[in-house]
C-alpha cells in the first residue's frame, strides 16, 4: 500500500510541474481585450492572444431575439498591412461563446479589425495591432 501511495504522490507532483510550466509559457504571450461593443440588438466582447505568427480569439457574441434577427461579429486579420483572412461568429437570439486561433502568414498577423453587425447596421471597425 505504501508503494502505491508513493507512486500516486509522485505522479501528482509530476503533473503539477507540467501544468505550472505550461501556465508560465502561455503567460508569455501578450493579450489585448476588446469590447464590450454594442449595437441595437447585439453586443460582443473578448480578447486577442498574440502568439508568434498567429492570433487566438476568445469571447462571446450576444443577440437579442426581441430586436434583431441575428448578430454577427466580423474578424479581419492582416499580415504586413495586407488582408490575410476573415472569420465570423454569429448568434441568433442567444449568447454564443467563441474560442479559435487563426494561423498567420509568414511574418505573422500584425493587425486585427473587429466589427459588429445586425440587420440594423454595423459598428465602426475597431483596429488592434501587434
Amino acid at each position: 500500500m505504501r508503494k502505491l501511495t508513493r507512486a500516486v504522490v509522485a505522479a501528482t507532483a509530476s503533473l503539477c510541474a507540467v501544468v505550472a510550466v505550461a501556465g508560465e509559457a502561455s503567460a508569455d504571450y501578450p493579450t489585448t481585450p476588446f469590447g464590450r461593443y454594442e449595437i441595437t440588438g447585439g453586443a460582443t466582447a473578448g480578447g486577442l492572444i498574440w502568439y508568434n505568427w498567429s492570433v487566438g480569439v476568445q469571447g462571446y457574441v450576444v443577440d437579442s431575439a426581441k430586436v434583431a434577427r441575428d448578430t454577427t461579429v466580423y474578424f479581419d486579420f492582416y499580415g504586413a498591412d495586407d488582408f490575410y483572412v476573415g472569420q465570423t461568429r454569429t448568434a441568433d437570439g442567444e449568447t454564443r461563446s467563441f474560442n479559435f486561433t487563426v494561423q498567420g502568414p509568414i511574418g505573422g498577423i500584425t493587425k486585427v479589425e473587429i466589427q459588429l453587425c445586425t440587420v440594423n447596421g454595423c459598428t465602426v471597425a475597431h483596429q488592434f495591432t501587434r
